[in-house]
């Protein structure tokens, strides 16, 4: 059964940063329109949000401290079998590490355009709705 558009949820975590998930929000959401997307501001909003229910979710995590990647790692069952989108800080390799054990889908880092990171949601969800647009 295909899904309509608008069906997806996408769900943004940005701890910490204003600035940068004000940008993230904006990229995703010129490529995305069509789609709901939904900010969890903090930890906690996000793990409410992701008890809630199963429903068709692709979640974008945007880390910007160490203890942010922390506590979504105390979040990890709940991420289980989900499609995960990762922006770290930067490439530090026990960050890395870590992020990898939450299995993503993709990696990026804060310091990028966030282009990448549309693109690829776009990619993913049209795999997941046949009906939706691919990016150009």
């Amino acid at each position: 059964m295909n899904k309509r558009k608008g069906e997806v949820k996408i769900i943004i975590f940005a701890g910490g940063s204003d600035p940068l998930r004000k940008r993230l929000h904006l990229v995703i959401s010129m490529h995305l329109a069509l789609y709901k997307i939904e900010v969890c501001p903090t930890i906690a909003a996000l793990s409410r949000r992701l008890r809630r229910s199963l429903d068709p979710l692709i979640i974008v995590l945007l880390i910007t401290r160490r203890e942010d990647l922390d506590a979504i790692m105390g979040l990890r069952e709940l991420l289980n079998d989900r499609r995960l989108i990762l922006i770290l800080p930067d490439d530090n390799p026990d960050e890395l590490t870590m992020a990898h054990a939450l299995r993503p889908r993709f990696i990026t880092y804060r310091d990028r355009d966030f282009l990448d990171v549309s693109a690829v949601l776009g990619r993913m969800i049209a795999l997941q709705d046949r009906d939706a647009p691919l990016l150009p």
